[in-house]
């Protein structure tokens, strides 16, 4: 879709989008463009048609890829940081955006998959058993595992789990957050399972991690898309007389 609006050696892509292991394909096809991947922090919602509710959070981490990339390549990764703040954002740059990305898709893999299959805000969700908590920091740990031996050891942090934890429990009394994968599902739409699960599984079968909460998550997950989604090979309830 953007081939034609690349110029080889001179546009810089910007991925600004979740997952993990996304890069690659990039470079492949653009091996002489700066890469440039980003990890967005920009909750949203849509509360009727036309009308978006933005929520307080604005944050745009960037960085190229790879980490070390050409000085060029960092000087329009600073440019774009330059023009988001021009602008009244936040763009920081790393000097490695992959141990932001792993924090990201923990807290994607934990969040998006649980409350689109149960239907549950996160607020919602941890009200619903005294099970619920525990799961989450429990897929975000085997994240962080799989990080870990992809080599980035400190990436996922127990103090950056129970940070996240802390956002959906201070909204308890009050009212929670819809993640991604939850408003997708509501509105009939697909979610996007292979680049926060499956690309996070597959990184963790090539290091030879155990990974059990990510083979369930993604083989539900993909039974979601399923449904909302079918093929071919889909067939109705067997009704016998």
């Amino acid at each position: 879709m953007i081939k034609d609006a690349v110029t080889p050696d001179q546009t810089a892509i910007v991925l600004a989008q979740n997952g993990i292991g996304l890069e690659e394909d990039y470079v492949k096809l653009y091996p002489n463009n700066s890469i440039i991947s980003g990890v967005v922090y920009l909750p949203v919602t849509q509360v009727e048609q036309g009308i978006i509710e933005h929520g307080p959070l604005e944050r745009f981490e960037i960085g190229t890829y790879p980490a070390q990339a050409s000085a060029a390549a960092k000087e329009q990764c600073q440019g774009l940081s330059n023009l988001f703040r021009a602008g009244g954002g936040s763009a920081p740059v790393f000097d490695d955006i992959q141990p932001r990305r792993w924090v990201k898709v923990a807290v994607n893999a934990a969040w998006n998959p649980t409350t689109a299959l149960t239907m549950c805000d996160d607020a919602n969700y941890l009200r619903s058993s005294v099970q619920a908590e525990p799961l989450v920091r429990g897929i975000m740990k085997e994240v962080g595992t799989v990080a870990t031996a992809a080599g980035y050891p400190d990436a996922i942090t127990d103090g950056a789990i129970e940070n996240d934890l802390a956002r959906p429990k201070s909204r308890l009394e009050t009212g929670g957050k819809e993640p991604s994968m939850l408003t997708d599902v509501r509105a009939g739409r697909s979610i996007e399972v292979e680049a926060i699960i499956g690309n996070t599984l597959r990184i963790g079968q090539i290091h030879g991690v155990v990974t059990p909460y990510l083979e369930m998550l993604y083989a539900l997950a993909k039974a979601r898309n399923f449904a909302l989604s079918p093929d071919e090979t889909w067939k109705p309830i067997a009704r016998h007389d």
